[in-house]
């Protein structure tokens, strides 16, 4: 679907997002891939449009084409560790 240089694009683009800790997860770049593919007026299989985003194995293969990311879908926080995130712990580390 995308040539090299957009595939480039968007790589570089999620390993940006995950170096400023907004990683996404796969659903989500399967649907920006989408979304890139039809902003770009790009010819793109109609699964795509059916489902409104990429399909897994377009995701399989672009991750085998770029190692370096790492996508993962998010873990939960624990209730523990987010009830001990506020204001006089903080002051507390600092």
């Amino acid at each position: 679907v995308f040539n090299k240089e957009d595939e480039a694009l968007l790589a570089d683009y999620l390993h940006r997002s995950a170096d400023i800790y907004f990683g996404l997860s796969p659903i989500d770049v399967r649907k920006l891939a989408y979304n890139v593919a039809t902003k770009r007026n790009l010819k793109i299989p109609p699964s795509w449009t059916e489902k409104l985003s990429a399909g897994p194995d377009w995701f399989a293969s672009f991750m085998k084409r770029h190692p370096t990311l790492a996508i993962r879908k998010p873990e939960a926080t624990s209730l523990a560790r987010t009830s001990s995130f506020n204001i006089h712990n903080c002051d507390l580390f600092f």
